[in-house]
């Protein structure tokens, strides 16, 4: 028996909105999460979210974390380490 896998048509700006959607308890709520504003975005546990997350939700191109922030900022996002929320 052969499987087929089907790619995804959802960007890369679906797929994160998808991420950022999630319940509580489940495997991407506990690595990346909203600020309390909801103006930005953290994510609080960058191994679990490489080896957890990325495979679920994006294709193997992501692979590490360092190619998810390059296409954040290729999309325009910025990286914040510290100040206000």
């Amino acid at each position: 028996t052969t499987s087929i896998k089907k790619r995804s048509t959802k960007s890369f700006q679906q797929h994160l909105m998808d991420i950022l959607s999630q319940e509580k308890n489940t495997i991407a709520s506990d690595t990346i999460v909203w600020m309390p504003h909801g103006k930005t975005f953290i994510v609080i546990k960058p191994n679990k979210f490489v080896n957890k997350v990325l495979p679920q939700y994006f294709d193997s191109k992501i692979k590490t974390f360092q190619v998810f922030l390059g296409l954040l900022k290729r999309m325009g996002f910025k990286c914040v380490k510290s100040g206000p929320e």
